[in-house]
């Protein structure tokens, strides 16, 4: 597992000694932190989690037939995000106020029999959605992969959220051949690569 610190604008791995440039969030202040360490920062804490039950709760909120469906279940979102296992880079704005975050893991996908970059989480507040930060942060998590010889990055997408969908679809994501949907399950999710 990565092992990361930030030092200045570069984010640097213990397992790969190449430092990831961060140019293009030059003009923000961009933190790295573990579950546990975002854990310990409560305010920070706080701030991710309500930041993501204010993004996604409304796409939880039809009912779904399928006992697979992802549901809101806002104790096991504040259980995920304390989990150590996870790695957060933190974005905000240079007098302190986070303004987006992504929480990602490097993990084995059993499905593909292989080591991947899984992005859980990749928000932005409100009030900077439409304004390139999203694509910068996804960016920063390209290189971040491709840096430590990941072979795929998935993520998980909500049906509901076409948003999220026509962004990821525009940087080149697709929907992934261990998608549910792949498989005849008509659940309220895709997972994208």
């Amino acid at each position: 597992h990565l092992v990361a610190t930030l030092e200045g604008n570069k984010l640097f791995s213990s397992s790969n000694p190449v430092a990831i440039r961060l140019s293009s969030l030059d003009e923000f202040n961009v933190s790295c932190y573990t579950g546990k360490t975002l854990y310990q920062h409560k305010t920070l804490y706080d701030w991710a989690f309500n930041l993501v039950k204010s993004n996604m709760e409304p796409f939880y909120s039809k009912q779904y037939d399928e006992a697979d469906d992802l549901q809101w279940d806002a104790e096991e979102k504040l259980d995920e995000l304390k989990k150590e296992q996870f790695l957060f880079l933190v974005v905000s704005l240079k007098d302190g106020t986070p303004v987006g975050f992504a929480q990602f893991e490097f993990t084995f996908e059993e499905d593909k029999e292989c080591d991947v970059f899984y992005i859980y989480e990749l928000q932005i507040s409100v009030e900077w959605q439409g304004k390139g930060l999203g694509s910068r942060l996804l960016d920063v998590l390209d290189i971040i992969a491709a840096e430590n010889s990941m072979p795929f990055s998935l993520l998980t997408v909500l049906k509901e959220n076409r948003r999220a969908i026509s962004f990821y679809t525009n940087r080149g994501y697709k929907i992934d051949e261990i998608s549910p949907g792949n498989y005849g399950y008509s659940l309220n999710y895709e997972i994208l690569s």
